[in-house]
């Protein structure tokens, strides 16, 4: 956020400490079976990465009460807005239920300045800037002391609860027209094998006769050249494989992503198919289909 932009009236830069609690986490001892399974709700940067929506309501593994109070983990109430901090920086969810985290994330409970929707969306647009603030060897980590002096433009309570509402509504937005998009994309792609069926299942075709495809092509089988010897890549002979035919935006092909050379083709006893020929991936997966332009 360009904090060299004036803001409007009423509106003014704060820190994160001034108008939250930073809450973080911790994890029970793994090998203590009594501190799993239990009620509480545990949440880690994998439970916010799977969300759906803004709302966290439960996690994939829970602790018990012993194994709460064994790790010094905090509690915080519905309402808070959790982060990942780590693995990656700037998942984030909005509480629903009472519930703690692992290290890998710290919560930021709401004082009453601040709105917990308004927090949510105005932690994702800063994300880009929360990542540049983390460090660390192994992997980019933001430390508490650095989200505590993080700055957010916090307009009054009212019209943070106005932006937020209007936020909501443009996302649930969003969310119906991806899914309508999606829904589209699986029809489209569904409309030739229905294409086909409809004519191979037609009363026309039931008229057709029925031949083996070894009555009617020859067919032709591939093997690989040692991939260690030079001199059998990188040639001119076009080389297909199932993931060049699962890589195909329409039938045609002209191309492989790997050439083999006169050398590499004739050391292996694969066989070359002219122009026309129909190929068809026989394994991992079956069923690729393409044919040669």
């Amino acid at each position: 956020m360009d904090k060299q932009r004036p803001l409007p009236a009423g509106w003014r830069w704060v820190s994160l400490r001034e108008v939250t609690r930073i809450a973080s986490g911790s994890t029970p001892r793994t090998g203590a079976e009594e501190y799993w399974g239990g009620d509480i709700v545990w949440i880690t940067p994998s439970d916010l990465g799977k969300l759906n929506s803004k709302e966290i309501s439960t996690s994939d593994r829970r602790i018990t009460k012993i194994g709460y109070e064994s790790c010094g983990t905090e509690m915080v109430p519905p309402g808070s807005v959790v982060m990942s901090s780590r693995a990656p920086i700037g998942h984030l969810g909005i509480a629903c239920v009472p519930l703690c985290t692992n290290q890998g994330c710290k919560s930021f409970v709401p004082g009453p300045s601040v709105d917990s929707v308004f927090l949510y969306y105005c932690l994702k647009q800063s994300v880009p800037l929360l990542e540049a603030m983390g460090s660390g060897a192994t992997f980019s980590e933001v430390s508490k002391t650095a989200v505590e002096a993080f700055e957010i433009p916090l307009p009054p309570l009212e019209e943070q609860r106005r932006i937020a509402a209007i936020l909501n509504e443009q996302m649930a937005a969003v969310k119906r027209a991806r899914a309508a998009a999606e829904a589209q994309f699986e029809a489209a792609k569904a409309l030739p094998a229905a294409y086909l069926r409809a004519v191979f299942s037609s009363p026309e075709a039931q008229k057709w006769p029925i031949k083996t495809l070894g009555e009617v092509t020859r067919v032709a089988s591939g093997s690989t050249p040692r991939s260690g010897t030079e001199g059998y890549w990188d040639g001119d002979i076009v080389w297909i494989t199932p993931t060049d035919l699962g890589k195909l935006s329409s039938k045609e092909i002209l191309t492989s992503d790997r050439r083999i050379t006169k050398a590499g083709y004739e050391s292996c006893g694969t066989e070359l198919v002219p122009p026309g020929s129909v190929v068809m991936s026989s394994r991992a997966p079956i069923g690729h289909l393409m044919m040669f332009a």
